[in-house]
This record gives structure tokens, sequence and C-alpha cells, in this order.
């Protein structure tokens, strides 16, 4: 009603107003959004307020409510954390968004994987002229040229016979030879630009009015894939003004021009890292081409050191990856990974970043909060780091 008052915060100013008044005597409900994405303060908050909902629940009348919101979240880790509380599911309302793996996008577009391609895991010896008569050039969307071999499916010249280890024929036997030769040779671990390039002017090509929205893994990805296009025929000239960066450290008037309209018969195609799978929503994305790809902070408590590595995305990442289309009619997502990938070798969910970043700010909010003994409160999360890491983080403080 009007006397409710409604306070919309980060996790930060929630944790921040928790040091001045740690019951949140004034408050009833909280609800905590994108639980899924693990984050260390996130996390750090639901052991507060699961000790709150203990402590209040035998108040009268003080009984605080928390209520968790994701789109891909695993109910059940959660359900039982909160002591079996009630999981509600709520139907979206998006439209139906079609997928193509890896392997649908290669016969789509009739893809050859050129063997001097950074993405092949192939290589060749040095054979000098032989190797020069024993190629033939093929014109592909970028207006270059590719080497590929012009006897397809002679490995003759390969020094090691590379063979993708992920691959298996029975999962592709309804494909192409190309395709299959195409998923053999290749490095999985490798982004394949030359195809993401050939792909965005497939999609300006053939596929009805949309934006483009492509995944990478972070801004050099960007940078590098802005200047492939730019200088391809297909996007060259005004066309140029609408291949937009969106990352975090871009000012907030350069991210507010993703939600501008292009003008019209010019393709809007968007670059983004994954903060646009659960920050923002552009309305007039039809098209997603994930690269699976993303980049997070991880920390090794015996070399006391973070870094930062490339990995591939969870399955539940995936999922909003995908949901970022069809927010306006049927949308299209492309994957720039097998189905294989996706079913077997990708994890369900996101590693949470308590058990993969340095606890040393924790320890020191837990003790700011005044909530006891470091390693005991730890060891209540949702999925608790190792005892050896916490003994890692108090050790480094008190050096």
């Amino acid at each position: 009603n009007e006397r409710t008052k409604l306070l919309f915060c980060t996790t930060g100013i929630l944790l921040r107003k928790l040091s001045g008044n740690k019951d949140l005597s004034d408050v009833t409900h909280v609800v905590v959004d994108e639980v899924h994405e693990r984050t260390i303060l996130s996390d750090f908050l639901l052991i507060v307020l699961k000790s709150l909902v203990e402590k209040r629940s035998n108040q009268p009348g003080r009984k605080l409510k928390v209520i968790l919101m994701s789109a891909t979240v695993d109910s059940s880790l959660f359900a039982r954390y909160f002591g079996d509380c009630p999981v509600i599911s709520v139907e979206g309302r998006t439209h139906p968004v079609s997928t193509h793996f890896l392997e649908d996008v290669y016969e789509k577009m009739e893809y050859c994987l050129a063997l001097d391609s950074p993405a092949s895991g192939a290589y060749f010896a040095q054979h000098g002229e032989k190797w020069k008569h024993a190629s033939s050039s093929v014109n592909n969307r970028r207006g270059m040229k590719n080497l590929v071999m012009s006897s397809w499916g002679d490995e003759s010249m390969l020094s090691e016979n590379y063979v993708n280890p992920h691959y298996s024929s029975d999962c592709y036997q309804s494909y192409s030879e190309r395709t299959n030769l195409n998923l053999k040779r290749l490095n999985e671990d490798v982004i394949d630009f030359d195809l993401l390039e050939d792909l965005i002017c497939y999609i300006d090509e053939n596929c009805p009015s949309g934006a483009v929205l492509v995944f990478l893994p972070g801004v050099a990805e960007i940078e590098m894939l802005i200047d492939r296009l730019s200088a391809s025929v297909r996007f060259k000239g005004a066309s140029s003004d609408w291949i937009l960066p969106l990352h975090s450290m871009l000012s907030p008037t350069d991210q507010r021009k993703v939600f501008q309209s292009p003008p019209e018969n010019i393709r809007k195609v968007i670059l983004a890292t994954d903060i646009a799978e659960t920050s923002i929503t552009i309305d007039d994305v039809v098209y997603v081409v994930d690269t699976g790809k993303h980049k997070e902070n991880r920390y090794n408590p015996q070399k006391k050191m973070s870094s930062i590595v490339e990995d591939w995305i969870s399955r539940a990442n995936a999922k909003q990856r995908r949901g970022r289309a069809g927010r306006v009619r049927p949308g299209l997502c492309f994957c720039l990974y097998t189905h294989h990938r996706f079913e077997k070798l990708m994890r369900p969910f996101q590693v949470p970043e308590m058990l993969r970043m340095p606890l040393t700010e924790l320890c020191l909010q837990i003790k700011s909060l005044h909530l006891g003994d470091i390693k005991s409160f730890l060891l209540k999360a949702v999925e608790p780091p190792k005892e050896e890491a916490i003994s890692s983080a108090i050790d480094l403080l008190f050096k």
C-alpha cells in the first residue's frame, strides 16, 4: 500500500546497511535477484540472511521473508540451504528461440575450416612447392582467401594427424563430410574469428531485420572483431557506425548507444562480454551469436596469486545468453560450440566466486560486521570454500 517503503540497492549497499542495523529490524522482506551469478558478495549475503531468518523466526511479528530469484538457478541447492523452503516457478513471456550449434552452422554456411586457421588443430610440415600445389583458394564473405586442401579429406600433409579429442563420428552421421572434417580438425579452445565474421555477414545477408548480439570473452576480442567487421565489404561505410561494443569499461553514455535504433536497412551488431547476459535487456535483439567463452578471476591459495583466465561458460550461462534473443519476436541463437560440448562437457552451473577468488576482503568484512569466527562463518556458505583457502586468507592478513 501507500505506506510500503521499497529500497532498490546493490548487494554491497545492503551489507553496509547491516553494519549499522545487524538485525535489519526495519525490513520485512529481502528480494535477492540473479542469485545464479554466485558472486562472492551475494553468497556472503545469503549466509547473513539465513542467520537472520533463523534468529527472527522466534520473534512474533518480526519474521524475515527472503525471496531468491533467477531464470536459471539450481533451485534444489538453495531450497535445501534454506531448510527445504518452497520453490515457485513462473513461466517467462519470451518468444521461442531456435538454437543452431556449431555443426549446424557449418552445414548451413557450407563452411570450410582453413587448415592454416588458428582454430584448426592441424599444422603443416614444411613442404615448399608441394604445399603450394596441394592447396587451392576459395572466396568467402570476407572478400579474402583461405587455403584449403584441393583434395578435401587428404590428411597426408598433417605432421601429426591431429584429431579433435572431443570429436566422435557417431554424433555427426547425418552431417556432410565437410562438416565432419571441420569438427575433426577443430581446436575447440580457440575462437574461429573467420567463422564469426562470416556468420555475422551471413545473418545480415539472409535473415530478416533485427539486432545481432555477439558474446565474446573480453575487450580485446571485441576490439579485434570490430576492426575486422569495419574493414569488411558488408559493414563498411555507415554500417560500421552500428557495430557497437558493450563491456563494463565503457562510459554510461557509450553503453546507452546499444539501446538506440539504427537507420532503416542498417543492421545493429552488438559485441558484448557477459555483462549482457543478465545486467541489461536490449529489446530489439533477435539474433544471438555465442562463442561459449568468458573470462573469470581465479585464485591459487598456494601461490597466493590471482589470474584472469578464459574458460568455457556453463550450461546455465548458455541458456541466459540464448534468452537474450526472442524478446520481440521468435529469435535465433547460433552457438559456436557443438551440441556434444553443451550437453556433456559444459558444467551445469558456473563455479561460485567464493570457490575461486581470494577471501581476504570477506575476512575483513566478517570482522567489521562482528559476525564471529571467520572460518566458522564461511563454512556456513551455500557451497563453502576449502579450509585451506580460508586459512591462507587469514595468514595473508596477519602478515
